[in-house]
């Protein structure tokens, strides 16, 4: 089993998705346009694991999934060879306009390249896990974000999550900054080394 028990947001929704992690993590709208593609880079492989979640409101969301790193990798690494590969299809189809491909390519990997530095902390699980982490079924929390001006719909979708799963299993994080880490050990998650948190269900 991939993801949580619940129904995950629709693909149709990625797009929009994206957007409201966009505006999450970054502090002006301009930014939020420039790191776009960064967060829907970094959504589209979850919304494949059907692991990403929408609040009623559509205010908040919240990617919730089995912690499975080599996975997370191999899906993120198919879909960045297809869009390359894409990509190498058009300047080898549009002979004579290679450069311009070559400079739209180029762009692309850039604007996903610059969003990212834009985006704060919390996107990722690889840091979720160190060696304070209690053995088990564990379950990953990223990318939990909420629209500016509004407020809870996602850390009440995520306590939902949480409270579907069995006692035993272990819910790991790293929260984007101290005010989601309060917020996380307010659901009775531990923290650990940096902004590490996790907890085992009883």
């Amino acid at each position: 089993m991939t993801s949580a028990p619940g129904d995950p947001a629709p693909w149709w929704h990625t797009g929009a998705l994206a957007w409201l992690v966009a505006r999450a993590y970054t502090r002006s709208r301009p930014a939020a346009a420039l790191a776009w593609a960064a967060a829907l880079a970094t959504i589209a492989p979850y919304v494949l694991r059907r692991a990403v979640y929408e609040s009623a409101d559509r205010d908040g969301m919240v990617i919730f999934c089995r912690y499975r790193p080599v996975l997370d990798v191999v899906v993120a690494t198919v879909l960045g060879l297809a869009f390359f590969g894409l990509g190498f299809g058009a300047f080898v189809a549009e002979f004579d306009h290679r450069p311009l491909v070559l400079v739209v390519l180029g762009g692309i990997l850039g604007v996903v390249l610059a969003g990212a530095r834009l985006m704060s902390g919390g996107l990722s699980p690889t840091d979720a896990v160190g060696p304070d982490t209690p053995d088990g079924r564990r379950w990953a929390i990223m990318a939990l974000a909420q629209r500016p001006g509004t407020r809870y719909s996602a850390l009440l979708l995520t306590r939902r999550l949480i409270s579907s799963l069995p006692a035993g299993d272990v819910v790991v994080a790293v929260a984007a900054d101290e005010l989601l880490a309060g917020a996380y050990a307010r659901f009775g998650l531990t923290r650990t080394a940096g902004r590490r948190v996790h907890r085992v269900l009883d």
